[in-house]
């Protein structure tokens, strides 16, 4: 199973024996920009503040920032709840970390890293955060170089 967990959606596709399933093809607005949203209106309701967004972002990234514990409590318990989200979405598209390998590519990598929970073996993060464009970029000359051959 591939997902493509980006800012703003997580697009997802069930892979056969190296094969892309077209009729298993699933996108959902979980991306890191929700989860940015939820961090920061968790913070303001519990604590009163109102973070930078790109202090929550570095928190993503990093897994850790320079702040209070009290505010950092509610971020991490935030990420991890989205975290888990993430993993139900999944589950949903029959992902079984018992029997699906899942390669999460796009910038959610680092939330699923820093605050997901997960079995290192059955999970693998790409951090190249282009790697879909590269993707369609190697499709794209593949069918290129096809045309011109036929």
């Amino acid at each position: 199973m591939l997902a493509d967990i980006g800012n703003g959606t997580m697009n997802t596709l069930v892979m056969t024996n190296g094969r892309a399933m077209s009729d298993r093809m699933y996108t959902d607005k979980l991306g890191v920009h929700q989860c940015v949203k939820r961090i920061y209106n968790a913070v303001q309701a519990e604590c009163g503040k109102l973070p930078d967004e790109s202090l929550i972002e570095d928190f993503i990234r990093n897994g850790n920032v320079d702040i209070s514990n009290r505010i950092l409590s509610v971020m991490r318990i935030e990420a991890e709840k989205y975290a888990a989200e993430i993993f139900d979405k999944l589950s949903e598209y029959e992902y079984d970390p018992e029997l699906v390998k899942l390669h999460i590519i796009g910038g959610g990598g680092c939330l699923i890293r820093n605050f997901g929970a997960y079995e290192m073996g059955t999970v693998e993060i790409i951090p190249d955060i282009c790697a879909t464009a590269k993707g369609y970029e190697s499709l794209y000359m593949t069918q290129a170089r096809a045309r011109k051959g036929a």
